[in-house]
């Protein structure tokens, strides 16, 4: 629990998550330990390897994404910590990859390109945090299922296996932060 802790806290330092409103900057590692333990639990196993071409109608991963997204919430307002929409999504990109970090850069690459979306009148997802954003990311995913599995086969190449999540952060980060240029 220890070393995990530590790599989640190295890990969320590297991406700007130790500064600002959150205190987590006042805070050493052990302050993880809680959200490891529920990342861990049984309950969530299925959550490590989501198979987003499997999800039915009933989308029960995606209720236990959302499970656990109110779970670290909550052990993170206990600890004193402010748990943004962005430090939960955080955790759950850089332990699970099974949900997009929901940052600014990424809320403006999907604010953009459902502007780009409503020129050809087809269907956008909302760019906030929340189930139907989620939906309308795993829509997105199954619509370019193949440039998702190029994409993960060319960076495999070089010894790192993203999650499709993980590439459809980085497709929609890339986008947001272009729009500033």
């Amino acid at each position: 629990m220890e070393i995990k802790s530590l790599h989640l806290a190295f890990y969320l330092a590297s991406w700007g998550m130790y500064r600002g409103s959150s205190n987590l900057l006042q805070k050493d590692y052990p302050v993880h330990k809680q959200i490891v333990a529920e990342l861990f639990a049984q309950k969530y196993e299925a959550l490590w390897n989501i198979d987003f071409d499997a999800i039915d109608e009933n989308g029960l991963e995606i209720n236990s994404v959302f499970q656990l997204a109110k779970t670290i919430t909550q052990l993170y307002k206990r600890l004193q910590i402010s748990p943004t929409d962005t430090l939960v999504t955080k955790v759950l990109l850089g332990t699970l990859g099974c949900i997009p970090a929901y940052d600014t850069l990424f809320i403006n690459g999907v604010t953009y390109w459902n502007q780009a979306l409503s020129n050809c009148h087809k269907q956008s997802f909302p760019a906030r945090f929340g189930q139907n954003s989620y939906r309308g990311l795993i829509d997105f995913y199954r619509e370019n299922r193949e440039d998702f599995l190029d994409a993960q086969a060319y960076i495999s190449k070089r010894g790192t296996i993203y999650p499709v999540m993980k590439l459809a952060d980085m497709y929609f980060w890339s986008l947001g932060s272009q729009i500033g240029r």
